[in-house]
Formats: structure tokens, C-alpha cells, sequence
């Protein structure tokens, strides 16, 4: 019986080509328009979900209150990463990330002896624990111990081809405007669902900067890892004492008013947690990292592909 309906359906595709043609080359085109937004889709929604602790990762974020308006920042004051696993029970780990906005100049030297210079895009500072925090898998390298000390870098595996060819760069010395640095270790390249990019990585503490107290200027990406369990509302609720603990005397020493009159005058700093994997539909903050994605245009996208879809099972009926 289905070998004779097989037969029969094929008579009338053979019979009647025209109509069978455009019948299913409207439903074909249809269904793959609804694939490539899918794919288009799913993508934009997993960002970041590749970190193997991704749903107890977030992301330390401020709205920053002027007398005259409010500004939302990407970006913290650094010296709260000291902090806050000492003052809050939830906080397991804080990794803090400094991103160069402007290219920054590399010397080295290649395997056959001569001295070059690029010029990098991507490059970041971090704590000793990033490793440890994401999940970036390590080609060469202990990731307890590859971050740890002064001017200390990891490349990423392409970057590595890049500079040093087929030699192991482990041991290698890079130059540049902040001092010198040697290379402790390789790691895989960054998966495109990343809402920050990175060529290389070094030690943050290189720069002394970051060993100066400051709680009140914008100088730093810094993500919590929270206990399981914990709630991220109830720890927000802490931040205020928090700020007012640590940024009222700087305020005071640098302002000559307390951090009640500063207050007062309309200024305020509203700190919040942004869940990793929420960071590039849903941030939209001053100093990303990089253009984030927008979650109305995936919802717009989604909605595209319903339309096609229904669009196209009507046409094949209609013609049907």
C-alpha cells in the first residue's frame, strides 16, 4: 500500500512538474529561511553558557548618580575585588579584567633571531584566578599557577602560531609599554560566543595601579562567582554599606565633604549583578567590551521566522 501511494505521488510530480516545482520550492524556501534564523537564533542565546560554572558567574555593574543624570558603567572601581569575597559569604572568587582600548604594541623576538613588532587589538589583564573562573582549556600551562606573579602572559593558540611559528613560545619575552613579560602559557582559542575577546592575557597586578586603593574611579570588569544557592538579589541588598564602608573616606580624603553630604548633593553609586550569560543581549552599558547583541532584535528575528513559516504552509495549501 505505501509502495503504490509512493508510486502514485511520484506520477503526479512527473505530470504535473510546473505546479510541483513552485509548490515545493516555496515550501523549501520557507523552511530554510526559518533554519538559517534558528541557527541565527541560537547562537545570539549562547553566549557565554560554555563556562562550566556560567549560571553562578556575574558581573559587578554600577549606575552612577549625577546631581543632573545617571550613567550605567560596564566598569567598577577595582579596589572593591579585595573586598567584597572578604565581606560577603556568597562571593567564592572575584577575577577582575583590564581591557586596552587602544591597540598596545608587541616586540619580540622570532625563531630565527630577528626582533619584530606587532601591533595587538585584543588584549586584556586579569587576576591569577581567570583560568581557574572560565572556562578557557589550557594547551600549555597549570592554570593554578599560570597567571601567578608579575609579567606573566598566555597567548592563545593562534596568536602563538602567529608570533613563534611551530617553536614553543613557553619562556618567551614580549616587550612592551609596560615592561616585559614572559610567556607562562598557551590556551585554546576563544570560542565566537564570547562577550569579551582576548589575543593575549597578562597579569594584572604588573601594573601597579591596581596594588592603589580606589573605590571610587571606573577601572576595571569584575565578575563574582557565587556560592550554590546563593541569591544575587539579597547580596545587592548589601552593597550599599558596602560603598558607603570603603568609598565614604576616599570621598572624604579627596573631596573634603562626608559621603552623607555627597549624597545629599545628588550624587550615588547603585551597584548590581548581571548574570554572565545575559551579558550580550541584555548589556547595554558604557565601556563593554565590545558591541553586544540586543535581545528585541532576536525577538524581531523570531518573529520573522513564525511569519515565513505560516506564510509558507498557507502558499503549499492554497496551491495544494
Amino acid at each position: 500500500m505505501l509502495i503504490s501511494f509512493i508510486k502514485i505521488g511520484i506520477r503526479n510530480l512527473i505530470k504535473n512538474k510546473v505546479y510541483s516545482f513552485i509548490n515545493i520550492l516555496g515550501l523549501a524556501v520557507g523552511l530554510a529561511g526559518c533554519i538559517l534564523i534558528g541557527l541565527f537564533v541560537e547562537d545570539e542565546m549562547s553566549y557565554d553558557k560554555f563556562h562550566e560554572n556560567s549560571e553562578n558567574i556575574y558581573r559587578l555593574a554600577l549606575e552612577r548618580i549625577y546631581p543632573t543624570h545617571s550613567t550605567y558603567y560596564a566598569i567598577t572601581p577595582h579596589s572593591f575585588g579585595d573586598v567584597l569575597g572578604e565581606e560577603l559569604p556568597e562571593v567564592e572568587q572575584v577575577v577582575r579584567l583590564f581591557n586596552f582600548v587602544n591597540p598596545v604594541v608587541i616586540r619580540y623576538e622570532n625563531e630565527h633571531g630577528e626582533e619584530l613588532a606587532m601591533e595587538e587589538k585584543h588584549v586584556l589583564l586579569a587576576d591569577s584566578n581567570f583560568f581557574k573562573v572560565f572556562t578557557i582549556p589550557l594547551l600549555k600551562g597549570d592554570r593554578e599557577t599560570v597567571m601567578r606573579g608579575a609579567n606573566k602572559l598566555v597567548m592563545t593558540e593562534s596568536t602563538a602560531k602567529r608570533y613563534f611559528g611551530d617553536a614553543d613560545p613557553i619562556n618567551k619575552i614580549l616587550v612592551t609599554g609596560a615592561g616585559e613579560f614572559t610567556v607562562s602559557g598557551v590556551c585554546r582559542d576563544l570560542p565566537e560566543n564570547s562577550h569579551f575577546k582576548f589575543d593575549i592575557i597578562g597579569s594584572l597586578n604588573t601594573l601597579d595601579f591596581f596594588n592603589n586603593m580606589n573605590y571610587t574611579g571606573f577601572s576595571a570588569y569584575q565578575y563574582l562567582v557565587l556560592n550554590e544557592g546563593a541569591d544575587p538579589d539579597l547580596l545587592e541588598e548589601k552593597l550599599p554599606e558596602i560603598v558607603k564602608k570603603y568609598a565614604g573616606p576616599q570621598i572624604q580624603e579627596n573631596l573634603s565633604i562626608s559621603y552623607e553630604e555627597y549624597i545629599a548633593a545628588g550624587n550615588g553609586y547603585n551597584y548590581f549583578l548581571q548574570p554572565l550569560t545575559s551579558i550580550h543581549l541584555h548589556s547595554q552599558l558604557e565601556n563593554e567590551m565590545q558591541v553586544n547583541g540586543n535581545i528585541a532584535i532576536v525577538y524581531t528575528f523570531i518573529s520573522i521566522s513564525l511569519f515565513i513559516l505560516i506564510i509558507a504552509c498557507i502558499n503549499f495549501m492554497n496551491l495544494a
